[in-house]
């Protein structure tokens, strides 16, 4: 895993060195073991400059070292990322007559551009985020993988284009502006994250997952290069269609397992005690020779959410270097670091652990697996079951319907316990079934409703929400293909690996997700619904899959996600931090939201009138970025 950045321009130097050297100094987290730059220029002719920050995975030695040049010199590639299929494509332009000078994985993607052109990113099976710079052709070749695991961010103006794994790398260019999109600031009050083109800054965009970019002449072209391939699952043998599938699926996790344990360095995993995790690690141990390396967290005095036992229940059934954490410092101290990490307002607060976890994990090895992804393509989220509930409250009259929803509202909704997120999850039922077929759904992902966004923001883009559900769930009908469409073009590139990516890369550890292998997003996406959700029951084919892998009270244990208790942080050890935070000077004085309506909030959740806990976190995750970026 790397830090990737570049700058071209359709005339002249496109950077002067000293500030391009300063901009690959904000990406030395996500590199610290080399670091390499190329300057191209010509008082007549287009120039280009790109740098490198290196995270040493396979091949630690100085052959590895980017940006790296194909046998020419005429080419010249910069990448963050790990191509799983490198043997293969090796061969392959090893027989074409291409010499390589590294056991690198990434070289393969030098030579595929030689022999493809723009093309090439269709043959890679990997994570990766990259730039090619063709200095015969004058032109750059940007790319990123189809799932959105690794980021890319640019911006364009008067025909100079730069990019950059993170934005923060972008900001000291002196053509680009840090004035806020007020699209993606509306979109960020509604879901907690900004999703992709969008970023926070109006100048700056991101690059969406299996996109490309080419630059030419000073003009640029963005256009998808891989998306899923979907099919009907078809029979091969006289097996049943599960039995057959399940199969099936076992064997594209085990082989994407296989592949992303290469390199020279060790590796771990993420161990939850959870199905998804567990089975990376039961997959793990068919193919590491040695004990695994397993990590798990826990919060002090927050039992609910504490999946320790469970986690140590697997480390031990299969023989794991079980290493725990508990979760005791002061989260104030660790929300200005996060804030800085992100570059832009991230209000997932399962950050905090995550970024715990990747910094107790980097103490012992550099790479990473986890069960990410699992979830949007298998329907593992209790919201995926929700369609046959909210068809049964549309049938209620009218007034059944206010009846019910009253009673509920007298509900202890918390999320401290498994009762309190059942009756939230009613609640958010209820409201589902008001809206219309389509955007049910949407509700449930939702973290501010439209009302409530109103109140604390008066100047939001009407509809965008909306819009933006529509364009990325296309072509989907149901009520459960809209939601996996939606959480696997939106919720899982833009929130979940965004987190994954960032977390880890602060401690300079690379993250790996096997569940997200081209082949197995393509088997996933061509099953029938019958095979991801059927009734109230989730995961369907994955839990079959497992059963000859992991015990039933492993594979059935109702799903928990990596929660944190941020409703009782923000009445603890949080109160005073995000009350200054929220309703000080500072806040007031800028004006972005409405100042009264995010006290009442506070004051509500404080009395335990309600709970606005993702809220209350999202906005104080928002003035912290400020403070730090905007300000």
């Amino acid at each position: 895993m790397c830090g990737i950045i570049g700058v071209v321009s359709p005339g002249g130097p496109p950077v002067e060195p000293d500030l391009f050297a300063r901009m690959c100094d904000t990406l030395a987290h996500r590199g610290p073991d080399d670091r390499g730059t190329c300057l191209f220029s010509s008082d007549r002719g287009p120039g280009a400059a790109l740098g490198h920050t290196r995270l040493a995975i396979l091949d630690l030695s100085p052959n590895g070292r980017q940006p790296m040049a194909n046998e020419e010199g005429s080419i010249h590639l910069t990448c963050n990322g790990e191509i799983y299929n490198h043997a293969e494509l090796r061969t392959q332009t090893e027989g074409r007559g291409h010499g390589y000078c590294s056991r690198t994985d990434v070289e393969t993607i030098l030579h595929l551009y030689e022999d493809f052109g723009i093309d090439a990113p269709e043959r890679l099976n990997g994570m990766f985020a990259f730039g090619v710079w063709d200095g015969r052709r004058r032109e750059l070749l940007l790319a990123r993988d189809r799932a959105g695991i690794k980021p890319l961010y640019y911006t364009f103006s008067g025909g100079r284009l730069a990019f950059a794994s993170e934005l923060k790398a972008l900001l000291p260019l002196p053509w680009v502006s840090r004035e806020i999109d007020p699209e993606a600031l509306d979109l960020y009050l509604s879901l907690l994250y900004v999703p992709a083109p969008w970023s926070i800054f109006r100048d700056i965009r991101k690059l969406p997952a299996g996109h490309r970019l080419l630059w030419r002449d000073g003009e640029v072209r963005v256009e998808p290069y891989g998306e899923v391939r979907t099919s009907n699952f078809e029979l091969r043998t006289s097996k049943s269609v599960e039995a057959e599938a399940a199969e099936a699926l076992t064997a594209h996790l085990d082989r994407s397992v296989r592949m992303q344990l290469q390199g020279d360095v060790p590796a771990g995993a993420l161990l939850s005690g959870g199905l998804d995790s567990s089975l990376i690690v039961a997959l793990m141990a068919r193919h590491v020779g040695r004990p695994i390396p397993t990590f798990s967290l826990g919060f002090k005095g927050a039992g609910y959410y504490d999946e320790r036992p469970h986690a140590r229940r697997v480390a031990k059934l299969f023989g794991t270097e079980h290493v725990e954490e508990e979760m005791d410092a002061r989260i104030s101290d660790l929300l200005p670091a996060l804030a800085r990490t992100f570059d832009e307002p991230f209000g997932d607060a399962s950050a905090v652990p995550t970024y715990l976890i990747a910094r107790t994990a980097g103490r012992r090895v550099k790479v990473i697996l986890s069960g990410t992804g699992s979830d949007e393509l298998f329907g593992g989220y209790r919201r995926h079951a929700a369609g046959p509930a909210i068809r049964a409250l549309r049938r209620l009259p009218a007034p059944a319907l206010r009846a019910a929803s009253a009673l509920l509202s007298l509900l202890p909704a918390s999320r401290t316990s498994a009762f309190g997120e059942r009756a939230l999850l009613a609640r958010r039922l209820m409201d589902a079934a008001r809206e219309e077929n389509g955007r049910a759904y949407l509700r449930l992902v939702t973290s501010v409703d439209g009302a409530l966004k109103k109140r604390i923001w008066r100047t939001g883009a009407e509809g965008l929400l909306d819009r933006l559900f529509e364009d990325r769930t296309a072509g989907s009908h149901t009520f459960l293909d809209r939601a996996l469409a939606f959480d696997r073009a939106v919720y899982l590139p833009d929130d979940l690996l965004v987190k994954e990516d960032r977390m880890s890369m602060a401690v300079s550890v690379e993250g790996r997700v096997p569940f997200l292998d081209n082949d197995l997003m393509d088997f996933a996406a061509a099953l029938p619904a019958s095979l991801q959700v059927r009734g109230r029951t989730t995961k369907v084919l994955l839990k079959r899959a497992a059963a000859g892998l992991l015990p039933d009270d492993v594979i059935h244990r109702p799903k928990h996600g990596f929660g944190v208790p941020i409703s009782e942080w923000l009445r603890g050890d949080l109160a005073g931090m995000g009350r200054d935070l929220l309703l000080g000077p500072s806040a007031r004085r800028r004006s972005l939201l409405n100042a009264d309506a995010v006290s009442d909030l506070w004051e509500r959740h404080a009395q335990r009138r309600a709970d606005f806990g993702p809220a209350l976190w999202g906005l104080i995750m928002l003035e912290l970025w400020h403070r730090e970026y905007a300000a």
